[in-house]
């Protein structure tokens, strides 16, 4: 809680000062509150302010560098599947702990002229799942994504090509147990 004091007024009683809890007033808040009162009757938390400017300033440093980042020159997502966290990022060929898990893991990508097709052959059930797919230029694009409940029967999706996106692309399904897995597919 976050204490305000205040004058208080009542008929013929001489003021007193009483303090009000409130909930805690934004960074905004204080600054207006400090304004209007001219710095006279009402005490702002100094500290609360300091925590709310310190925290800004990083807010506002991550999005710059986040902006940087963007217009800068983009970068292909992984050199090669060997650059791939191990441990976080597993493939067929780096299965890591879940070496007999392949099969039913890593997903196989069917490409059709422009149709992309990804299939995790899994069994879907309330307590393991497939949650999501994701296609990925190399690049770093999303092509596309789409996210699978328990309730449906299997992980199957298919994505449209950009005409941009290049010749290299990244499978992915994410399993609810068994971790992220990726594909990378050629296309032309």
């Amino acid at each position: 809680m976050f204490g305000v004091r205040c004058a208080v007024r009542t008929g013929a009683v001489p003021a007193r000062k009483a303090v009000i809890q409130v909930n805690p007033p934004s960074w905004e808040q204080a600054s207006l509150m400090e304004n209007i009162s001219g710095g006279k009757g009402i005490e702002i938390n100094r500290e609360r302010r300091a925590i709310m400017t310190n925290r800004r300033a990083f807010l506002k440093g991550s999005l710059l560098m986040a902006g940087a980042l963007v217009v800068g020159r983009p970068a292909t997502a992984f050199a090669s599947p060997e650059d791939y966290p191990s441990n976080i990022v597993y493939t067929k060929d780096n299965p890591g702990k879940w070496a007999n898990k392949v099969g039913s893991h890593a997903p196989e990508v069917k490409v059709e002229g422009e149709k992309v097709t990804l299939t995790t052959r899994h069994p879907m059930s309330e307590k393991h799942y497939i949650v999501r797919h994701t296609l990925v230029s190399a690049d770093g694009k999303v092509i596309g994504s789409k996210t699978f409940y328990p309730s449906d029967k299997e992980a199957v999706s298919t994505y449209k090509l950009p005409s941009n996106s290049g010749s290299k692309l990244y499978a992915t399904s994410f399993c609810n147990r068994h971790d992220f897995w990726v594909t990378e597919v050629t296309t032309k």
